[in-house]
C-alpha cells in the first residue's frame, strides 16, 4: 500500500509471482475507488541497486481505477516482499502524484 499525496489517494499493488501479473488499485482518500483520465501508472524502484521503471497501463474493467503489467521481475520483487524504495508516479485530475 502507497499513499499519493497527503492521504488524497491510496495504491494497492498486487502481484501474483506464478504469472507475473501486477496490478495496482487506486483509491480515495478513504479507499473507495475513483475514476482517472491517466492511461498508465509508473512503479520506480531500485533492484539490485540499479534504476528500474515499470509502467502500468490502466485496465478498462468494472474498477475504473486499476492498471496492470505482466512483469515477473516486477511481480518477484513485490512478492518476496522487496523492502526498498519505490515511488508511484500517476496524473490525477492534471495534477501529478
Amino acid at each position: 500500500m502507497a499513499v499519493l499525496g497527503s492521504h488524497e489517494f491510496h495504491v494497492e499493488v498486487l502481484a501474483d509471482e506464478d504469472t507475473g501479473k501486477v496490478r495496482a488499485l487506486l483509491t480515495d482518500g478513504e479507499f473507495k475507488p475513483v475514476e482517472v483520465a491517466a492511461e498508465s501508472l509508473v512503479i520506480n524502484m531500485l533492484l539490485d541497486g540499479a534504476p528500474s521503471q515499470f509502467t502500468l497501463n490502466y485496465v478498462d474493467s468494472s474498477s475504473p481505477a486499476e492498471f496492470a503489467t505482466t512483469d515477473k521481475v516486477l511481480a518477484a520483487a513485490i512478492h518476496d516482499g522487496w523492502d526498498g524504495e519505490a515511488a508511484i508516479a500517476i496524473a490525477i485530475a492534471g495534477a501529478p502524484r
